[in-house]
C-alpha cells in the first residue's frame, strides 16, 4: 500500500512537546499504542488548570475513548480522611496547609505541605492501575525490599493500605518527599561530563539491582501478604514472589476484559521460564472475547484467526525455552521499570542521585525483556531544530546550525556509547540480551497481547522467525510454515496495520499528543482543530488518489482516533 500519511505532512505541528524525540529507532516495527507509551508515566501539576479537586481528572485531555479514560480517572475516596493519615506520621505537624495535585498515567499524587514546614507525598492508583490491592502492597515491598538490599536512595514509606475499605476509601501510599531536583528539568543546565557522570551512576545502581537473585518470576511482596499457598515463593527474609501485579495481566478497564474459558487466569508467579512463557500464552487465550466485537477493523482478525497463531506461538515457543541463547538471557532479574528523568532527582549543588522514585509495577522479569528499556536522557528531548534554535538562537546562519546539529548527535552518541559500555562492563548478562537478533525476542512481545495488537503483528513475527529460523541456527525447523495464501493474506492486513500505525504517529508528531491521543489542556482545541485538520486531507487524497485502491468507507474505518 502507497504511504498516504507520507503526502500530508506539512500539516503546522503544536510548537510544545513532551514527548522524547529518538535518535533513531530501536524497533523495526510498528508499535502499537500500548507499546508506545509502554513505562511512560506522565506526571502533570494541575497548576495548569483550576481544578485542584483531589477526585476529579483535570491534567489533560483525550481526543481517543475519552469518556472511558475519564472514567478510570475520576475517583471516590475522603481527601479529608487521607490527610489525616499523612497528618499521623509527623508528630511535629498539626494540618496541611496547601498541596499540590499531580497526576501520572496510573495515579494521582498530593504533595502536602504541613505545618511544621515539611513535604510529604499521597498517593493513590487509578482504577486500571493494576491488580488491585496487589499493586499497593507489591510497591511497598519491593521498595523496602530495594532498602535493605541495595544502596539506592528511595523514598521511605510512612503509611500505607491496599485495602479500599479503610476509612479513606481508597489503597494509598504515604511517603517522604525526596530532596533535590527532578533531572528532567536539570538535565539541560549540565555540561556533557556531567551528563556522564550521571549516566555512569545509574547503571552503577542497575549493577546493584542485577546483583540480586530470585528463583521465579513474579512481584515481590511481604511473606504475609494475602495471597494463597500457591500464589508465593518463598525468598526469605520476610519477602515472598507473588502474582505479576502489572495492568497487561488483569481484566481493569473496558478495552482490557478478560474472558477464562479456553485458559484459567495465570498471573503467575512463575518458577522457571517456561511456566513465565506459559503465563504469555494464557494472557493472550485471556483477551480474546467469547463473540467478535462489531467495532474492529477487518484486518484486526477474527477470534479464530488469534486462537490459531497463539496455537502457533507455543509450539515455537516450547522450542525456544531450551535454545541456549534464549535460556541465558532468561534469568530472573528485578530492575526499575522506568529510569527516565522525571523519575531521578539529583543534588543541584553536587549532582548526586537523591532518590529514584515510581518504583510501580516494578517486578522480576526475564533479562531480556529490558534489553530495549533505556533511559529517555539517551535520546533527544526535543526535536533536533528546537535544539539547535534554543542554543543559537532564531538569527544563525545555516552553517552554525548544521555543525550544531552534527555536535548534538555527536553528544547524544556518545551518551548512548558510554551507556552500553556501562552495561557491558557492570551488567554483562543484559548488555548480552542487548546484543541478540531482535527477531528472537520480538514473539515474546506480541504472543501475550495479540487481541490487543491485532493479529498481523504477531503473524508478522511469525512469519520472519520461519524465514530466518535456519539463519538464526534454530533447532530443527520453525513449526509455523505459512502457505502462500496465508502470505497474500498476511501483506493485505499488515498494510492496513502499518497504515494505521503511521496514521497514529503522524497524529503524535503533528498534534504533539502521546499514542493513546492525550493532550495538555490548553492545548486541547488546537490538536482537535488539527485532527481535523489532517483528517480532511486525508480523506481527500484517498478520493484523489486511484492508485491508493482504498475506499473512503475503509479510509474512515482505519482513522486511528475518535476525533477526527
Amino acid at each position: 500500500m502507497v504511504n498516504i500519511f507520507g503526502r500530508i505532512r506539512r500539516v503546522p505541528a503544536v510548537a510544545k512537546t513532551t514527548t522524547p524525540m529518538p535518535v533513531a529507532s530501536t524497533i523495526s516495527r510498528p508499535k502499537s499504542s500500548s507499546q508506545t507509551s509502554k513505562n511512560q508515566e506522565r506526571w502533570l501539576s494541575s497548576s495548569s488548570t483550576e481544578d485542584t479537586s483531589p477526585y476529579r481528572y483535570s491534567s489533560g485531555r483525550w481526543l481517543h475513548k475519552e469518556r472511558d479514560r475519564f472514567a478510570t480517572r475520576n475517583l471516590q475516596f475522603d481527601f479529608q480522611e487521607l490527610l489525616k493519615v499523612a497528618i499521623s506520621t509527623r508528630p511535629s505537624a498539626s494540618s496541611v496547609t496547601r498541596f499540590e495535585k499531580l497526576e501520572g498515567g496510573f495515579n494521582r499524587a498530593f504533595i502536602l505541605h504541613l505545618d511544621d514546614d515539611t513535604k510529604l507525598v499521597a498517593r493513590v492508583p487509578f482504577q486500571h492501575a493494576g491488580a488491585p490491592r496487589l499493586r499497593t502492597s507489591s510497591e511497598v515491598a519491593t521498595i523496602s525490599h530495594v532498602q535493605r538490599k541495595t544502596n539506592i536512595p528511595v523514598p521511605s514509606i510512612l503509611a500505607w493500605s491496599d485495602d479500599p475499605t479503610n476509612a479513606v476509601g481508597s489503597e494509598y501510599i504515604i511517603m517522604e518527599y525526596v530532596s533535590g531536583v527532578q533531572l528532567h528539568s536539570h538535565w539541560p543546565k549540565l555540561n556533557g561530563r556531567q551528563h556522564l557522570d550521571i549516566i555512569r551512576k545509574l547503571v552503577k545502581y542497575m549493577q546493584e539491582l542485577s546483583k540480586l537473585s530470585f528463583p521465579a518470576f513474579g512481584s515481590l511482596y511481604f511473606n504475609n501478604a494475602s495471597l494463597a499457598g500457591h500464589e508465593k515463593v518463598d525468598i526469605c527474609d520476610g519477602f515472598v514472589i507473588g502474582p505479576n501485579c502489572h495492568p497487561e495481566y488483569w481484566s481493569l478497564a473496558p478495552d482490557s476484559l478478560r474472558n477464562y474459558q479456553r485458559r484459567q487466569p495465570n498471573h503467575g508467579p512463575w518458577s522457571d521460564f517456561a511456566m513465565y512463557t506459559q503465563g504469555l500464552l494464557d494472557n493472550g487465550y485471556s483477551r480474546l472475547p467469547e463473540s467478535m466485537p462489531n467495532s474492529l477493523p477487518e484486518y484486526h482478525g477474527s477470534i479464530p484467526d488469534h486462537i490459531q497463531l497463539l496455537e502457533a506461538c507455543e509450539k515455537v515457543v516450547d522450542k525456544f525455552t531450551n535454545v541456549p541463547r534464549i535460556r541465558n538471557i532468561s534469568e530472573p532479574l528485578l530492575l526499575h521499570p522506568d529510569l527516565h528523568k522525571r523519575n531521578v532527582f539529583i543534588s543541584e549543588s553536587t549532582l548526586e542521585i537523591t532518590g529514584l522514585i515510581d518504583w510501580q509495577f516494578t517486578a522480576i522479569n526475564p533479562t531480556f525483556t529490558y534489553a530495549q528499556d533505556a533511559p529517555d536522557f539517551l535520546f533527544l528531548y526535543d526535536h533536533i531544530d528546537n535544539l539547535v534554535t534554543k542554543e543559537l538562537g532564531k538569527n544563525a546562519d545555516v552553517t552554525a546550525r548544521e555543525e550544531r546539529t552534527k555536535k548534538i548527535l555527536e553528544r547524544v552518541d556518545l551518551y548512548q556509547k558510554m551507556y552500553t559500555t556501562c552495561l557491558r562492563g557492570w551488567i554483562p548478562k543484559l548488555w548480552q540480551a542487548r546484543q541478540t537478533n531482535e527477531t528472537l525476542l520480538r514473539i515474546f512481545q506480541y504472543c501475550g497481547t495479540s487481541w490487543r495488537d491485532s493479529a498481523p503483528a504477531l503473524r508478522q513475527e511469525l512469519i520472519e522467525l520461519s524465514r530466518e529460523w535456519e539463519t538464526l541456527g534454530l533447532p530443527g525447523h520453525c513449526p509455523y510454515q505459512p502457505s502462500a495464501d496465508d502470505l497474500d493474506r498476511h501483506a493485505a492486513q499488515y498494510a492496513d496495520f502499518e497504515h494505521v500505525m503511521d496514521a497514529k504517529h503522524v497524529l503524535m508528531e503533528t498534534i504533539r499528543c502521546d499514542a493513546d491521543g492525550w493532550v495538555n489542556n490548553d492545548a486541547y482545541d488546537l490538536a482537535k482543530e488539527l485532527c481535523h485538520d489532517v483528517y480532511l486531507k486525508y480523506l481527500e487524497t484517498v478520493k484523489e488518489d486511484d492508485s491508493l485502491s482504498m475506499s473512503e468507507e475503509k479510509a474512515v474505518g482505519l482513522w486511528p482516533f475518535d476525533a477526527r
